[in-house]
């Protein structure tokens, strides 16, 4: 018989007065950037948490965390995980994620960011309703596209990408918002900002400034770096993620901007990691991306959340990057 999802948590106890909601997770992509972290986080607080990832060239397996290797694309290997795991909630972060190589081949970002939604949908939906999972689905700030008329978008704002990744993480968000109009299935969307912290790939912005001070190389700057982004640090998106966990059936489906608090240029992260790592470094221009866009800008409704600011986060963003052994 499968198991009932009761109304309230699987396991709740009292740790010093405090309430300790244990909940069954699985996250699709939990050996990315996001996923690992995630899993850590979730783990950490008690959470039963299994990873689904295939394990590209980008992944890390977190230790200590149970992990099936799989493509979100098999449907059928899924369907059997889901059934065996039973989990509670469904986190998507399963993603292929760098713009550039979007850029280079669409096919893969298609197929894994939009496909691979849609296998997690047909999976969750074909299960029984009285033990169905909800689905969070992490996306992004870059489905909104170019914000250099400076209107910061809220949750309602229209989608208009500009890059394949971003055009895929849109039809992927929009599927699942359709998946819960059509069919009731219950979903939580959550749209990060940058993110920064342990575990990102070297490809990207702030682990490529680190490993080029290190090895005492020019750092690769696209165009003037003028290009702002609103910087989060991954734990306070695996917290906010946390949040989300908690809502009851009534209270979805949420859709949720979560932008950080510090609106950055590249070069002025660049600056401030110099500043912070006490690295002197030299940056060189280097032929903008196509399609570039120049500001992401998200508001975000009232909350209670508080997140570090870039200048706190990235000391030990930093630090842990130091680390590791040099890539």
């Amino acid at each position: 018989m499968p198991r009932t999802v009761p109304t309230t948590w699987s396991v709740m106890e009292r740790n010093g007065g405090r309430e300790i909601f244990n909940m069954k997770i699985l996250v699709t992509g939990g050996c990315g950037f996001v996923g690992t972290n995630l899993c850590l986080h979730l783990q950490a607080k008690g959470h039963e948490v299994l990873s689904v990832d295939k394990l590209t060239y980008a992944a890390v397996v977190p230790p200590l965390v149970p992990n099936v290797v799989l493509d979100v694309c098999d449907t059928p290997g899924l369907t059997s995980v889901v059934e065996n795991f039973q989990p509670e909630w469904v986190i998507h972060a399963a993603a292929e994620s760098h713009v550039d190589n979007s850029i280079r081949d669409p096919d893969l970002f298609i197929q894994t960011n939009y496909i691979g939604t849609y296998s997690v949908l047909k999976v969750l939906l074909h299960q029984p309703a009285h033990s169905r999972a909800r689905l969070l689905y992490v996306s992004t700030d870059e489905v909104y596209g170019d914000r250099s008329n400076m209107e910061a978008a809220a949750e309602s704002t229209a989608f208009a990408p500009s890059s394949p990744y971003s055009a895929s993480k849109a039809a992927a968000d929009l599927l699942v918002q359709a998946y819960g109009q059509t069919y009731g299935l219950p979903y939580a969307i959550v749209r990060f900002s940058n993110l920064y912290g342990p575990w990102q790939h070297r490809e990207k912005l702030i682990p490529t400034i680190l490993a080029c001070l290190q090895q005492q190389k020019m750092v690769p700057i696209y165009g003037d770096g003028a290009q702002q982004r609103q910087w989060l640090h991954v734990e306070d998106a695996c917290t906010r993620i946390e949040s989300l966990l908690q809502a009851r059936g009534s209270m979805l489906p949420q859709i949720v901007n979560c932008p950080g608090p510090s609106l950055l240029s590249n070069r002025a992260v660049y600056d401030l990691i110099c500043e912070h790592s006490k690295i002197a470094g030299q940056w060189e221009s280097v032929p903008d991306r196509l399609g570039h866009d120049r500001l992401y800008l998200m508001q975000a409704k009232p909350e209670t959340h508080a997140y570090r600011l870039f200048s706190a986060g990235i000391q030990d963003t930093i630090a842990w990057y130091l680390s590791q052994p040099v890539q």
